[in-house]
């Protein structure tokens, strides 16, 4: 590897130096394939189907995010010879950071382009609620928190729909798939004897 210049610029010639390994390149490129993937379904949910993005099957969305990080992670282990389980967190961490990103600020376009697709959501959050409450407060225990509930939903926007739903979904399922993948791929490489 050639020096790096002197002066100021060591700063960037570090910085892509790092973007050229290979866990950050394999991670963004299957985070960002991801993340149009994931944008091409809410899109397709929310303005062709009519139905709005709550309806996103969780565990169609754990299998997308799961085959996302697989292929990043297998890939890491094909080009490398070996996968150690750090190396495999961390490309699953780098892959579901980036679709949880990209699904935030496309559900909050989404809810933001018009009224419609937000009030498709609020309507069966609503329905959902009202259904259901008095199973819910047996399961509380509390009065009264059903109805808080009911109320927030009314009022609630873009960005908390968003942050609250999806993000949180996609950490949390992302974090759980990213450590089961990083087990079952890792592999060290074997010395052969000279």
């Amino acid at each position: 590897m050639p020096e790096p210049p002197m002066g100021s610029g060591n700063f960037f010639y570090n910085q892509l130096t790092i973007m050229n390994q290979p866990l950050i390149k394999t991670g963004l490129r299957y985070g960002i394939i991801g993340t149009l993937v994931f944008i091409a379904a809410y899109t397709s949910l929310a303005f062709i189907f009519k139905n709005p993005p709550f309806s996103l099957p969780v565990p169609l969305h754990a299998l997308a995010l799961f085959l996302f990080i697989f292929g990043a992670a297998y890939e890491l282990r094909t080009q490398q010879q070996s996968l150690h389980f750090w190396q495999g967190g961390a490309i699953g961490v780098i892959v579901y950071l980036c679709i949880a990103i990209g699904s935030v600020f496309c559900i909050h376009s989404l809810f933001a382009y018009g009224d419609q697709v937000i009030e498709w959501e609020r309507t069966a959050r609503l329905h959902y609620a009202s259904i259901n409450q008095a199973q819910m407060e047996n399961y509380v225990g509390v009065e009264g928190v059903v109805e808080q509930k009911i109320q927030e939903i009314r009022t609630f926007g873009a960005w908390r729909l968003a942050i609250n739903n999806y993000l949180w979904i996609n950490l949390i399922i992302g974090l759980f798939l990213s450590i089961f993948v990083a087990f079952l791929l890792r592999k060290k490489k074997v010395d052969t004897p000279t």
